[in-house]
């Protein structure tokens, strides 16, 4: 289980899975541009609903995530989709941060949840007792391109945007977004635990 976790997204131009275009037209086709900022403000909100219910990662990011320790099994990444990992480092028992080399591990990336383990029989090295999260992995996540995100995951982004958008008010108030039951069942559906 993650230590903690830091996820990375590029700084411009902001890649978002769904447009402000998409919100407005799922709303009643809006042609006012007067709200655009706002409904960038809610897809981003909505975006980041999803992705922390979800455990997935809708645009292209780097996340590192940092373990208390090396599992007695696979290491889990808790976040999907991967498309590469950058590194993999850990305090070894001397208190030295070592970095174990891609020959040294294997990796399944497409599997439910990502997983990296040692080659063959080998273990995981030793870490040094009582480091906080002497384990660190470094990934790029995400899909290449944020409009090539889970097609269920974008539409439950849209559905909650233009909710919100319907409800501004509440946004506008305290940053309420609207959540219709129906995606909350999409996001429990489709969550990276839950599909093969």
């Amino acid at each position: 289980m993650a230590f903690s976790i830091k996820i990375t997204r590029p700084a411009a131009p902001l890649d978002l899975c769904v447009t402000v275009a998409e919100v407005k037209t799922n709303a009643g086709a809006i042609e006012d541009t007067s709200e655009d900022a706002l409904i960038g403000m809610m897809i981003r909100s909505a975006q980041s609903y999803v992705e922390t219910k979800a455990e997935t990662i809708l645009n292209p990011s780097t996340v590192v995530e940092r373990f208390s320790g090396f599992p007695c099994g696979n290491l889990e990444l808790s976040r999907e989709p991967v498309r590469s990992v950058t590194s993999l480092t850990y305090v070894d028992v001397d208190g030295a941060e070592q970095s174990m080399a891609s020959d040294k591990r294997q990796q399944w990336l497409d599997h439910n949840p990502p997983l990296i383990c040692p080659i063959g029989t080998e273990p995981w090295p030793l870490t040094k007792p009582g480091a906080l999260g002497p384990v660190t992995v470094t990934y790029l996540a995400g899909p290449a391109n944020a409009v090539d995100a889970r097609s269920e995951f974008k539409l439950a982004v849209l559905v909650i945007a233009t909710a919100t958008y319907e409800h501004r008010d509440a946004f506008l108030r305290n940053s309420e977004l609207k959540v219709p039951d129906i995606v909350r069942q999409m996001i429990e559906a489709g969550a990276r635990r839950g599909y093969p």
